[in-house]
């Protein structure tokens, strides 16, 4: 017995992190369970139509799921106030805190009792859900100040900017508590669908009621929480512990992928995956602000210039900003940019709405910044090599491989938000573009063919195709011969920068055209791309979809276009190749000019 005893003692911090595991794991079944709605899969209690084993019933089984899963947590809770009672003894402090479980915990089985027996009252439903995440809330904090590692409790800095993160971070925990809440208000009123638009609620018939009004104010403590978790981001980044902000950061891009499904749940009248995600992640955003915020408040503080604090923190905050801006390759957003603006204005004929301008082009700068961030992340080994590309935030040291991934992760997350507030459509271009070049091109195709940047460019020909379709809603031809011509300007623009830095891309065994078939294969090939490129700028005028003032721009850039190719492919070499590369770079801007000056005027 006494061994018993003794082996339960020391795994109390597991069944800390168990508890609080399936806890979770409770809320988000539950979470399944009422957007499916099967609350009432098995109508009594604590059996399932009067049987242990319920029936051949979906809803039953869901139901019954969720009651398994809270039995676990009851299990778990249960040895958790065993082996801590066993570990502090009744007069610690900390075993007070523990034994609190047990006691919610009852509480939220006889509310789950009364939500089945009272057929789901929407006022006893409520209570259960904020019973629940005051439970998560109390478990994640034992599982941080009473099992978590010592290691844990060395992780602060002292000093007001510290005082003021964590301030910021407990009305985070507070406000998100409080976006729950009226969340589930929102679900047991019915009023989930009361607001079909997005940010806002959009043409309501007959005006603003109380449904209306539910929903909004829902959205509005959303933006609360989100502007607390922009206010935490803030100062994690003011206190330069790279702990803090990786943790925070990785936060954030929670909180935009919760904001995305919000959205998504909006756009697309509550698909039943959506909901449950929506749900799945509230509980693991919130359970992650309480859990950061105890090891803070928990932990030693360590002096400010204490050098384990201050090894990573050795630049300035505006230098940090700034590694971070540069991380995301903005020399070739601009392009991405004005080709994606051209898109819209060619799309709305001249003028296009603010509302969908801004979320678009603010949602492509961080997409964009996103995969380039990734790229850099992907490429950190070529680039310490490469002089082209040894100044990079990750290879100069200014940004931390860690810190850099998870920064691309956070940032494309948050597009999807803006992107979805405009049409589902962009989102889902987006993101196909950003896994295209991630994935497919950096990942894969770049260190294996030579026609790595034919294949891969389509990557970089969706952004005029993006703009297109915000505007209009559709795939059409004109938006997808937009997507060709970027997509043919691409391998004579980027073979003509890897004439000029073939020697460096071989020293990185990256097998551009030059390093493998050399110059004069390189310009061959591209001399036969750009006549495919000018010649697919002329489709479009051919077919009606664009005036004369188009063709005529198209046919004076593409002329000087193939005549710079046509003497690189005549005289292979660095000279001729960095005269293309950098016509190529203005050509393309010029030519989506010309067509919206085109669209606005004669369209």
């Amino acid at each position: 017995m006494a061994k018993h005893m003794t082996n339960l003692k020391r795994i109390y911090p597991a069944l800390a992190w168990a508890a609080l595991i399936s806890a979770l794991l409770t809320v988000t079944v539950g979470g399944v369970v009422r957007v499916t709605g099967s609350g009432l899969g098995c109508p009594d209690w604590p059996l399932c139509h009067g049987r242990i084993i319920p029936p051949a019933d979906l809803g039953a089984w869901l139901e019954y799921s969720h009651r398994m899963t809270a039995t676990l947590t009851v299990i778990f809770t249960g040895l958790l106030v065993t082996s801590g009672f066993l570990r502090h003894g009744w007069q610690d402090k900390r075993f007070r805190l523990v034994l609190a479980a047990p006691i919610l915990l009852l509480a939220q089985v006889i509310l789950g009792a009364l939500t089945v027996l009272l057929e789901i009252s929407p006022e006893v439903a409520l209570v259960h859900t904020a019973v629940a995440m005051t439970f998560v809330a109390l478990l994640a904090v034992v599982a941080v100040t009473t099992a978590g590692p010592r290691r844990w409790h060395d992780a602060l800095i002292s000093g007001d900017d510290a005082r003021k993160y964590r301030w910021v971070l407990g009305l985070l925990g507070a406000a998100t508590f409080l976006l729950i809440i009226s969340g589930a208000y929102v679900t047991r009123t019915g009023a989930s669908l009361a607001c079909l638009g997005y940010p806002l609620c959009g043409d309501v018939p007959g005006g603003m009621g109380e449904l209306q009004w539910n929903n909004m104010a829902h959205r509005g403590v959303a933006l609360l929480v989100g502007i607390l978790m922009l206010g935490a981001l803030g100062t994690a980044l003011t206190l330069r512990h790279r702990t803090v902000t990786l943790l925070t950061i990785l936060l954030t891009s929670l909180l935009g992928l919760q904001v995305a499904l919000g959205a998504t749940n909006v756009i697309m009248e509550l698909p039943a995956w959506a909901r449950g995600a929506h749900l799945a992640l509230a509980g693991m955003f919130f359970a992650g602000v309480i859990l950061l915020l105890s090891a803070l408040w928990q932990g030693r503080p360590v002096p400010r210039g204490a050098a384990t604090v201050e090894q990573s923190s050795k630049h300035s905050l505006k230098s940090t900003l700034a590694a971070f801006f540069w991380l995301t390759k903005p020399n070739i957003i601009v392009l991405l940019l004005i080709s994606t603006l051209a898109g819209m204005l060619a799309a709305a004929g001249g003028g296009v709405s603010w509302t969908t301008a801004l979320p678009v082009l603010a949602g492509g700068f961080m997409c964009a910044g996103g995969a380039g961030a990734m790229n850099s992340y992907l490429d950190r080994g070529r680039d310490v090599v490469m002089r082209r590309t040894s100044w990079r935030p990750i290879p100069s040291g200014r940004v931390s491989p860690r810190a850099a991934f998870i920064f691309s992760a956070a940032i494309s997350l948050l597009s999807l938000p803006l992107f979805l507030t405009v049409d589902p459509l962009v989102a889902l271009l987006s993101a196909v573009a950003w896994a295209y070049y991630v994935f497919f091109y950096s990942g894969y195709l770049k260190v294996r063919t030579t026609q790595n940047i034919v294949i891969g460019g389509a990557a970089g020909a969706f952004p005029p195709l993006i703009g297109w379709v915000a505007v209009t809603g559709a795939l059409d031809a004109p938006g997808i011969l937009l997507f060709l011509i970027v997509f043919f300007w691409t391998p004579p623009h980027a073979w003509a920068l890897a004439i000029v830095m073939k020697e460096e891309y071989r020293q990185v065994n990256v097998p551009m055209l030059p390093v493998v078939r050399g110059d004069a294969e390189a310009s061959r090939q591209s001399l036969i791309y750009s006549f495919v490129l000018v010649a697919t700028t002329v489709v479009p005028f051919a077919l009606g979809y664009f005036n004369v003032l188009y063709l005529a721009g198209a046919l004076a850039l593409g002329g000087a276009f193939l005549w710079l190719a046509f003497k690189l492919y005549r005289t292979p070499g660095r000279l001729m190749a960095m005269k293309l590369y950098r016509y190529s770079t203005i050509y393309l801007a010029l030519l989506f000019l010309v067509l919206v000056l085109d669209r606005a005027f004669l369209n």
